[in-house]
């Protein structure tokens, strides 16, 4: 198989790879590779950023209530364990049935996490200019917590990384 096609032009990796994949993902017991590869979709930016699955145990015989076993971060473990039944909800909307009943949780460090940025950028300082808009900006805002609210967000939003 080429990475062009006369007919329908290049071909995106994925597509290549996807058979030669598809045999390593069901040794782990991934009957279906979607469940990697849409992991953030499944249950959120926050929580793929500390946890990810490794492996899925289904029943002798059956193709549902399947056991997941995902990897946690340190101490976010306990966290995913107070999420557990939303967790298992998401994953088995994602799939339109009931795939998995329950998770069992293991601690190791994740790949992502070394490509992950150890601390935020750092935020610009304010022009004295901006800082006038902004005080213009929420001057008619007569509650003095609201107001003062509104003027952190604001300043957050222009001190931020662009």
């Amino acid at each position: 198989m080429s990475i062009t096609d006369r007919k329908k032009g290049p071909r995106a990796i994925e597509d290549l790879v996807h058979g030669a994949a598809r045999k390593a993902f069901r040794k782990q017991g991934f009957i279906e590779a979607s469940i990697l590869t849409k992991w953030p979709l499944i249950v959120g930016e926050l929580l793929s950023t500390h946890c990810l699955p490794e492996r899925m145990y289904f029943p002798r015989g059956k193709k549902t209530s399947a056991t997941l076993t995902i990897r946690a971060e340190g101490a976010f473990a306990l966290e995913l364990q107070h999420l557990e039944p939303m967790i298992l909800e998401r994953i088995n909307v994602f799939f339109g049935y009931r795939a998995v009943e329950k998770l069992r949780i293991t601690h190791g460090p994740l790949p992502q996490a070394q490509t992950r940025p150890k601390v935020l950028a750092e935020e610009k300082p304010m022009g004295k200019e901006e800082e006038r808009q902004l005080a213009k900006l929420v001057q008619d805002i007569s509650d003095p917590k609201l107001r003062d609210a509104v003027a952190n967000l604001g300043r957050s939003i222009l001190n931020s990384p662009k």
